[in-house]
């Protein structure tokens, strides 16, 4: 079965999308881009994207269907990689930069629970980094 780096049809809220990590978008996400396009503080390490599934993938337990379940109680992850990798996965499958930080914010606290995008962020990594299968 062929593997795929992208997420062909994630639902979000009301809509379903193609996201996918390019070049760019790890690249933002690596060197640490704020949401609002500036530089992170000065003097920021910047953040291997293994690194950055690690904090995602902690507290996720297997969910017994080839998936994995968050906990977010035990998870490292900032609410800020979180909505970046969302962000920046919609745009790399596509998206206007406007529309997709218009969608993170319309699915994401405090008008839905960050462990939505939570989910969305942590199999787009995963899918980039090992690949998910291709069911189609």
């Amino acid at each position: 079965m062929n593997k795929l780096t992208y997420l062909p049809a994630q639902p979000i809220g009301d809509g379903v999308y193609r996201m996918e990590l390019g070049a760019m978008e790890i690249f933002e996400l690596e060197i640490g881009v704020a949401p609002g396009g500036g530089p992170r503080q000065l003097g920021a390490t910047p953040r291997p994207i293994h690194l950055i599934l690690s904090s995602l993938m902690s507290g996720r337990i297997e969910d017994g269907e080839g998936g994995t379940v968050g906990n977010p109680f035990a998870s490292i992850a900032s609410e800020g990689d979180i909505r970046n990798v969302v962000r920046l996965g919609l745009i790399g499958g596509g998206m206007d930069k406007d529309d997709a930080r218009e969608i993170v914010n319309k699915f994401s606290p405090p008008h839905r629970p960050l462990s939505e995008l939570h989910d969305i962020a942590a199999a787009l990594v995963y899918a980039h980094i090992v690949g998910v299968d291709d069911v189609a």
